[in-house]
């Protein structure tokens, strides 16, 4: 490059360095000058922003968005909480929900000011919203969790679901509440802290003898919750493998559908549940049929008692069952051997889906056991 060019470029460089300094000098600046307002005066200013302008009042484009102001409150961080705390008793609803927001950003500090919203008997919007700002806290905020379990009987839908990701958000620490709460008299709260459990996964290992129970619950929905909820925790649901044997008989069929699948997260070690599996891939007016067949591939070689049931579904007259008892048998592998002739047929199915698993499955049968190591 020619000097002059190299000279112009440099210029634009620094100039471009310039600015770039300039105007992280001025963020700083600001948000030095924000750190030095007093918290009440924001809310104040809060309070203004959020009341409605009367026809007289011509300066609305003075006045900043209650957003902006929410975010200036939360980053003068703990100092605010007490006057936050505050608004979260005014009148007006917006500065109740503007606050539980910045409280959120806060963090854990804000917490007992959140639990305080959770309250808020006039509005489920700034219930909804505090449950949503423990949930962006995350574990930080597991002395929530009692009130979120309570937050689970709420009148709105809303706050339940919102108190039940906020549970979810804190993980771990919840688990003993909510296995706790899967006793609880209220239907709504034991479904919601199951579903919550299967959320969180198997960091909730410990709630499985809790869900075994839960199992037999007398209402619908915790008994598909329950099962629901162990097929989310996993390999380390195999002790459950008894209990969910018995509930793909559920009166439920979600019940009986969840059972199936969980039994398949459980794999090798659900070897006990393959004649029930077997059975419910049998049964014709069953709902669980599907789930059945692919949970015996998912078991794995040793379901391989499942071979001739899974033949016979090949021809079942429904595409989704050929495909997926295709499936399993690839997945039982060299053991399903006596399946290669009707899945040889299979390739010529009306289904696209379908010929593709039987072309896989016949590959997985087929392909002759990997060699020792370093051969």
């Amino acid at each position: 490059m020619p000097a002059p060019g190299r000279k112009k470029l440099l210029r634009w460089t620094l100039l471009i360095l310039l600015c770039v300094i300039l105007v992280a000098g001025a963020m700083y600046l600001i948000e030095r000058a924000i750190t030095k307002i007093p918290p009440e005066i924001l809310v104040a200013e809060l309070r203004d922003a959020c009341r409605p302008r009367g026809p007289t009042e011509i300066n609305e484009q003075e006045r900043r968005a209650p957003s902006e102001i929410s975010r200036d409150l939360a980053r003068l961080g703990p100092p605010a909480v007490p006057a936050l705390k505050q608004a979260l008793k005014d009148k007006d609803i917006d500065v109740r929900v503007c606050a539980a927001w910045a409280l959120g950003e806060i963090g854990p500090p804000a917490v007992p000011a959140l639990i305080l919203a959770l309250k808020d008997q006039e509005s489920d919007v700034v219930r909804s919203h505090a449950a949503h700002a423990l949930s962006q806290i995350g574990p930080g905020a597991k002395d929530a969790v009692p009130a979120l379990i309570e937050a689970l009987k709420d009148k709105e839908e809303d706050v339940r679901s919102s108190a039940a990701r906020a549970i979810v958000g804190i993980g771990p620490p919840a688990v003993p509440a909510l296995i706790q709460a899967l006793n609880d008299e209220d239907s709504h709260v034991r479904s919601r802290a199951a579903m919550a459990l299967g959320y969180i996964g198997p960091a909730a290992n410990e709630a499985v003898p809790a869900l075994i129970q839960a199992l037999k619950d007398g209402d619908n929905s915790v008994r598909f919750r329950a099962a629901e909820a162990l097929a989310g925790i996993g390999p380390a649901a195999k002790y459950a493998v008894p209990a969910l044997i018995h509930a793909l008989k559920d009166k439920y069929d979600l019940a009986q559908i969840a059972a199936a699948k969980t039994l398949g997260k459980v794999g090798p070690a659900a070897k006990d549940a393959v004649p029930a599996l077997i059975e419910a891939l049998n049964d014709r007016e069953g709902n669980a049929r599907g789930c059945a067949a692919w949970a015996l591939g998912a078991i794995g070689p040793v379901a391989k008692d499942a071979v001739p049931a899974l033949i016979q579904a090949l021809n079942d007259i429904e595409g989704g069952l050929r495909s997926l008892a295709a499936d399993a048998l690839g997945k039982i592998g060299s053991a399903a051997k006596d399946a290669v002739p009707a899945l040889k047929e299979l390739l010529k199915d009306v289904s696209k889906e379908v010929r593709d698993a039987a072309q896989a499955a016949l590959k997985k049968i087929q392909s002759p056991p990997p060699g020792p190591p370093g051969r």
